[in-house]
């Protein structure tokens, strides 16, 4: 298996990747809803950005931060618009404390059985489903990129 720390950091690239699609592109697609009541883009990274501190509380070294005002859970009030350079301002900063804690993460520790809202788990099957969390997120904002702006899956993945 990977390592967690190269898992997340692919995981990292995909989102960078993702989030530059749309500088490419005019904003009402950061902000495109298939339907009513559901997420844009724009709110589905905000709330991708509220597991990175989700994920960080679960990890040791160091203090507990507070997510942005910016970070969204699931059925909260999302306020303003944020922009694509403040969305990837914020994921730089949590990101670099995830890999700074990743980095230094023993054995042990990633066995460590911890408490999470779903449960007891070992810490590394909670690291593990929050890479799925967010790939599966990821994917939903790739769909939602292909119906706004019509570009063909070659178009997505050649920019």
């Amino acid at each position: 298996m990977l390592p967690l720390i190269q898992l997340y950091s692919i995981l990292e690239e995909e989102r960078s990747r993702i989030l530059e699609r749309f500088t490419k592109v005019a904003k009402k697609h950061f902000n495109f809803k298939e339907v009513k009541g559901t997420w844009s883009s724009e709110l589905i990274f905000r709330h991708i950005l509220m597991s990175n501190y989700w994920l960080l509380r679960n990890l040791p070294g160091g203090e507990e931060l507070t997510p942005p005002a910016i970070a969204l859970n699931p059925g909260q009030e999302s306020g303003n618009d944020v922009s694509i350079d403040h969305l990837r301002d914020s994921f730089l900063l949590v990101s670099d404390i995830i890999k700074q804690r990743l980095s230094y993460l023993q054995s042990a520790e990633e066995e460590e059985i911890i408490e999470t809202f779903r449960g007891k788990k070992p810490r590394q099957t909670v690291i593990l489903g929050f890479i799925y969390h967010e790939l599966r997120h990821l994917g939903q904002i790739t769909w939602l990129f292909k119906r706004s702006t019509g570009w063909s899956d070659k178009e997505i993945y050649s920019n």
